[in-house]
């Protein structure tokens, strides 16, 4: 099942599932339109605490499971729609996190 959620600077979803909780936070907007990246700030996957993804890296896996991948159309340059294809067993928590 995939679920897209369009997310801000300083904006993620929080993942629990399987035995984990992983936290998904958008920390900073790059790239052009149609060219979307975002630098992504990930809690609880090892060696992925700050992650450049964009529309062409293709889904990333971050668990078992669990995938992400920057979607297409993202409308503006003020968020980014990232795709969350997972298990049913993992439920999607949209949250505001602190600024660094």
């Amino acid at each position: 099942m995939i679920r897209t959620l369009r997310h801000k600077v300083n904006e993620g979803v929080q993942i629990k599932g399987n035995g984990r909780v992983i936290d998904v936070i958008v920390r900073e907007l790059t790239g052009t339109p149609g060219l979307e990246r975002a630098l992504l700030e990930i809690h609880g996957v090892d060696g992925m605490e700050r992650v450049d993804f964009g529309k062409s890296d293709g889904p990333v896996k971050l668990a078992h499971g669990l995938k992400i991948v920057v979607r297409t159309n993202n409308h503006g340059g003020n968020g980014v729609r990232i795709g969350y294809i997972r298990y049913a067993s993992y439920a999607l928590e949209q949250k505001v996190y602190e600024q660094i």
